[in-house]
């Protein structure tokens, strides 16, 4: 699996999984060996969450040759993503992506974050290198892929990462760029905001306006210091599901709130929602419903 999804074939004449239960209690990843703890008596998925894992650094980086030390989030990062998108294909029936980056978003609610930037060594007491080592980047790449730019482009991007940086040393500025260019845009405020800084994104549904003439105007927030796309899905009687889409410039040009208009033909508002896919890193779900629950 990671061989096709990754584009880049698994380069080696093997790849050895040793239990190591007397040394280790998860999983460490040398080149074509991992060690693993026993893990006797778990369910059969924690097995192969951990093999996936681990097997998943032949490319990040034992392939790609990123700096753990100094970026852990480039290799532990990229790592849980390839993790987690092989649940996706050979676990089914669960969101994996959307599960594990529930970690990231209770420490970044809770404002416990430390920057994803910060050299590993320099972290402080708690949840800090552990969000921004491996749930933080793996549900940012989710986002960026299925909410910033076109899934098909990602991919592109993060094969040609891997095959432009195959057998050399990138650092966090080359992962930019290469992404930048596929996305061709200027991503610049989603690197700000969630690797080098710690701020947060929450959108929220205020309110609902029946306008006299029966126009119905939805009114969302920006609560957080993230800027981020809105987008909105809004269930109506008449015209069943109307998605609108909030771009991130609306935000960038300093507006906390803003309005999306409907036609009185569309009938009555049953249900507002954000981030319908859930795949937005907002750190406060519980107010991008109207009604509320």
């Amino acid at each position: 699996f990671h061989s096709d999804y990754t584009g880049y074939a698994y380069p080696w004449p093997h790849m050895t999984s040793v239990e190591g239960a007397d040394i280790i209690g998860g999983g460490m990843e040398f080149p074509m060996l991992t060690v693993m703890g026993s893990y006797e008596g778990q369910q059969p998925q924690a097995l192969f969450n951990v093999t996936s894992h681990e097997i998943a650094h032949m490319w990040i980086p034992m392939i790609v040759g990123t700096n753990e030390k100094r970026h852990a989030w480039m290799d532990e990062g990229s790592t849980s993503f390839l993790e987690n998108q092989s649940r996706m294909e050979l676990w089914p029936g669960v969101d994996h992506h959307r599960l594990e980056a529930q970690n990231y978003l209770a420490v970044a609610a809770a404002g416990l974050e430390q920057s994803m930037m910060r050299h590993g060594d320099w972290y402080e007491p708690g949840p800090g290198y552990g969000t921004a080592s491996y749930p933080k980047p793996a549900a940012l790449m989710v986002a960026l892929r299925e909410v910033v730019m076109e899934p098909a482009r990602w991919e592109e991007a993060y094969r040609t990462f891997i095959d432009e940086w195959a057998y050399k040393h990138p650092a966090p500025w080359d992962f930019f760029h290469t992404f930048e260019r596929f996305a061709e845009q200027d991503l610049g405020w989603f690197w700000t905001s969630f690797y080098e800084q710690t701020w947060t994104m929450d959108h929220a549904v205020t309110r609902i306006e029946t306008r006299p003439s029966g126009e119905i105007v939805v009114h969302i927030e920006d609560r957080g210091r993230a800027p981020f796309p809105a987008v909105v899905r809004i269930r109506t009687t008449s015209e069943g599901v109307v998605d609108r889409r909030i771009e991130v410039d609306h935000w960038l040009a300093g507006n906390r709130t803003a309005t999306i208009e409907l036609p009185a033909s569309v009938g009555r508002v049953t249900r507002v929602e954000l981030n319908p896919s859930g795949y937005a890193p907002d750190a406060d779900r519980t107010n991008d419903f109207f009604p509320r629950g």
